[in-house]
């Protein structure tokens, strides 16, 4: 990482920086121990901070492990960089300097030169290799330098600590910093440095393979060709230099540790120890357990459940060390003696693998993967794809290679599967290619092109009866993403009449169908269809995530919250289990989107931001998409309109789609709503209008869009383009049972009539909006209502009346932080005299990040924990809890809760 290559570790970096910039602080802590495995980039990492400062301010040595019994070594070394000429310091052959002495000649080159070159950073490299009396002669300059005392940074490897002395630990005195591996975005720019183009799977794969470590991602990148790293393929090699110090390791053991360390190899990253004890053939594998922990290869959880490896590389390195035979027959008595189905398939697959191809078993595999499809486990089935590949003859295993670049798809690994694609025959033009092809446009937002490589893969008549019903089953996905819900229904019954003859029940094939109706307002409809699929599709249905997200979608659009938020709930802790990403991001930002209609908006903004940073972490484009507009509907709602400009400027670069399109102009729509723009709301619309699309976008009730435009319209004295707007919705909605488009409506007409002075009128539509509201048990909707109430009775002259309703609309927005609504029905209250001060301060008063760092808090969440659920730093989590503090006048995390309550 030396260098030009030089990747990432910006919060390390700022974490240094705001060390350095307290330097002139008397009461600070004086020491940063930056802590990391062997390889991990503490070098790299100081080299790069003292870069930064003036050459005068910092001094930086190298312990050396030949000198780690050396007296003195390091202060030699320090003050012979601070240009003293003989520092004698070192032992000789009389007696040794002592402490006091060589203390003091340190103190003296600390402080006693011209104050532009005191030195400001002392830095000691591999400090667990400095000598402890240069340790403690440190200690004892550092202790007596009253002012300007210069920062200590001690870079230490990982389980070393214990070799400093205990000054250089005290709590009050030293700053911490566990350096951790490389995000995959960073793997990437690694390897780009080093002339490698990875895309962002396949760095994701090297990232978890090498653990992040920068030193192991570069000996994988010159000794592993880029393949490897394309997903579906089996467990990768070791650096061969970290495979010698393994091997090493591993010589030395007992043979029952040796036997028990192979066994857990080809079990996976973690076996139950009485499952690896039975396949190395141990009664009792307690003493053997014991010494491979101790020779820094197994690691046992306390509990005892589980046996697993130091590092991800010490089980490739093993697996790989031990020979095909000796794998291969290890893995075949894991087969006999494994306890689930697919276990042993994978177990039989990998030790059929040094024996050439097994067309029988490569059927099993395939069929067994076509069931993890019907349960969502799309990555499983890859997997299990690409293990019939391998154990194919030539005609089938291209075939085979297509259904893994589609099972990828499926998982949203786009990349991953372009590079399977790519080991296909290329020239070939079977259904089946071009059906994979459009699935790749599909992802990608090219609705056209989707559209023309299935036309010709149906038009072709090629393929199995299978292979056409997947083509008619894509497009309708193609027809249901480009706005066109009548194909999308016609091309899904097509499909379902395809496959009855494949043991699946043809209702299960209609499972675009729901979001069809949806799309074109009949969401009750939608809804019921969905159920049905969920209540009578059998055990199919009733394990299948996708499946079960359309149910809870459905029900969200069909405004039935308890069932929405139930069924969400439990796709992701299944979706959990599976390890399924794409469907556990697509089910965050649902449920986001449902717990911001039910009140629970710090909830809400804590599963939108997880969603989005998962997706973005995966690289799934259609789930970072529908994660960022779960984002902005929150953000949007409690006043962030400047996160929610920048995500929809994010939004905006897919709108080739038309269902992204009109998402996109709804967002756009509902900030301008939100930042007082009517015009600009008006001009979205007749964009939409322009495209062809906004009969389409007003027939989805989740945008709101037509009463969106009505109030703009009204804002800017339009009355009749409003009218024009509200009548045929307001009757449709009617029709199509859509319960909280009706609310938003009513609203939109109360302030219509209210303009227009026809104050009866609205009246009955605001009490319409208030009953609706009421029935939805939807509290921000509810409150929407009594504003336009308030707003209607002061203009009415109804002063005493408005104010008591304006007061319960206050409430309900500052409880949920409300910002746009707040600042609306509290000038409504000082336009009626009540003389109420904003709302300052409190939970309204915190950012939106803030919230969800808040709200993870007062559960109980540590710093590290409530980092990994947002996906950002611990030292980002630092800084918001230090800014919540201040605006919440509290001192500690455990009165985050009660101030929450209280506000």
């Amino acid at each position: 990482m030396a260098g030009a290559s030089f990747v990432g570790r910006e919060d390390a970096l700022a974490r240094l920086r705001e060390a350095f910039a307290r330097t002139s602080a008397v009461a600070r802590p004086w020491c940063f121990v930056v802590e990391g495995e062997a390889g991990i980039g503490k070098t790299a990492l100081l080299r790069r901070f003292v870069a930064e400062l003036p050459t005068a301010a910092t001094v930086l040595v190298t312990a050396e492990e030949a000198e780690a019994h050396v007296d003195h070594a390091v202060v030699d070394a320090l003050l012979r960089r601070l240009r003293v000429a003989s520092p004698g310091v070192m032992p000789r052959a009389g007696a040794a300097p002592d402490l006091a002495t060589v203390g003091m000649r340190l103190l003296e080159q600390l402080t006693d030169v011209p104050n532009g070159e005191r030195p400001a950073v002392v830095v000691i490299d591999d400090a667990h290799w400095a000598d402890p009396a240069s340790l403690r002669a440190l200690l004892f300059a550092l202790r007596r330098i009253e002012e300007r005392r210069p920062l200590v940074v001690l870079g230490v490897r990982a389980g070393m600590l214990d070799r400093l002395p205990p000054g250089f630990s005290a709590p009050d005195a030293v700053e911490r910093l566990r350096l951790g591996g490389l995000t995959a975005a960073e793997v990437g720019a690694l390897a780009a440095a080093s002339g490698t183009a990875l895309t962002l799977d396949a760095a994701r794969a090297l990232r978890e393979h090498a653990g992040g470590n920068p030193l192991y991602v570069g000996a994988l990148l010159e000794e592993v060709p880029v393949a490897a790293w394309a997903g579906g393929e089996p467990l990768p090699p070791a650096p061969e230099l970290f495979a010698r110090l393994v091997r090493r390791r591993l010589d030395g053991a007992a043979p029952a540790t040796y036997a028990l360390v192979e066994a857990a190899a080809v079990l996976g990253a973690r076996a139950e120890p009485r499952s690896a004890a039975a396949l190395a053939g141990l009664a009792d594998p307690l003493d053997a357990l014991e010494e491979g922990e101790r020779l820094g290869l197994l690691i046992a959880d306390p509990g005892g459940a589980t046996v697993s490896f130091d590092h991800p590389l010490t089980r490739a390195a093993v697996y790989h060390g031990m020979g095909a035979a000796r794998r291969a027959r290890l893995h075949a008595r894991a087969a006999d003696v494994a306890d689930q189905p697919g276990t042993a398939l994978r177990h039989r697959a990998a030790a059929a693998a040094a024996l050439g191809t097994d067309p029988a078993l490569a059927d099993e595999l395939e069929a067994f993967a076509g069931g993890e499809i019907g349960r969502g486990a799309w990555d499983s089935a890859a997997d299990l794809f690409a293990a019939a590949a391998r154990l194919s003859r030539e005609g089938e295993r291209d075939r085979r290679e297509l259904e893994v670049a589609d099972a990828l798809l499926g998982a949203g690994r786009v990349d991953a599967a372009r590079a399977r694609l790519e080991q296909c025959d290329t020239t070939s033009e079977s259904a089946l290619r071009l059906c994979v092809l459009a699935h790749v446009a599909l992802q990608e937002g090219r609705g056209e092109e989707a559209e023309r490589l299935l036309a010709r893969a149906w038009e072709s008549g090629e393929g199995t009866r299978l292979v056409r019903r997947r083509v008619a089953e894509r497009r309708a996905a193609v027809a249901l993403a480009r706005l066109r819900p009548d194909d999308a229904i016609a091309w899904t019954r097509r499909s379902a009449e395809l496959g009855d003859r494949d043991g699946v029940d043809p209702l299960l094939r209609r499972w675009p169908e729901p979001l069809a109706c949806a799309v074109d307002g009949r969401t009750a409809d939608g809804r019921a269809l969905a159920e049905r699929i969920v209540r009578d599709g059998g055990e199919q249905a009733a394990s299948n995530l996708g499946y079960r997200w359309i149910r809870g979608s459905l029900r969200l659009l069909d405004d039935d919250l308890p069932g929405a938020l139930e069924e969400l709930r439990m796709v992701l802790t299944t979706a959990a289990g599976l390890g399924a990403e794409r469907v556990t991001v697509v089910a965050l930002a649902a449920l986001a989107r449902a717990e911001l209609a039910s009140g629970r908006w710090d909830d809400a903004a804590v599963h939108a931001e997880r969603a989005l940073a998962l997706a973005e972490a995966g690289g799934h484009e259609q789930a970072i998409f529908d994660a960022r507009h779960a984002v902005v509907a929150v953000a949007v709602a409690r006043g962030e309109l400047e996160l929610a400009a920048r995500q929809i400027a994010q939004l905006g670069r897919r709108t080739s789609l038309e269902g992204h399109a009109v998402r996109v102009a709804s967002a756009q729509a509902g900030l301008a709503a939100a930042d007082g723009r009517p015009r600009d709301v008006v001009a979205t619309v007749e964009r939409l209008r322009a495209d062809g699309l906004l009969e389409q976008a007003a027939r989805m009730p989740e945008l709101r869009l037509p009463a969106l435009a009505a109030e703009a319209f009204v804002r800017l004295g339009r009355h009749e383009e409003a009218e024009s707007i509200l009548a045929p919705h307001e009757a449709r909605a009617a029709e199509l049972g859509q319960r909280s488009c009706a609310v938003a409506l009513a609203r939109a007409r109360a302030r219509l009539e209210t303009a227009r002075g026809r104050h009866d009128d609205a009246e009955r539509a605001v009490q319409k909006a208030l009953d609706g509201a009421a029935k939805l048990e939807q509290p921000y909707e509810l409150a929407l209502a009594r504003l336009s109430y308030g707003e209607l009775l002061r203009r009415r002259g109804e002063r005493r009346r408005a104010l008591a309703v304006l007061a319960q609309a206050r409430a309900t927005f500052v409880t949920l932080g409300a910002r746009p609504a707040l600042e609306r029905c509290e000038r409504e209250l000082e336009g009626g005299g009540a003389g109420v001060a904003p709302a300052a301060g409190g939970r309204a008063a915190l950012t939106g990040r803030e919230r969800a760092v808040a709200q993870l808090a007062a559960r109980g969440l540590t710093n590290r924990e409530i980092a990994a659920e947002l996906m950002v730093s611990v030292k980002t989590v630092e800084v918001h809890l230090t800014r919540i503090f201040a605006k919440l006048a509290i001192s500690s995390r455990q009165q985050v809760a009660a101030r929450l309550r209280d506000a």
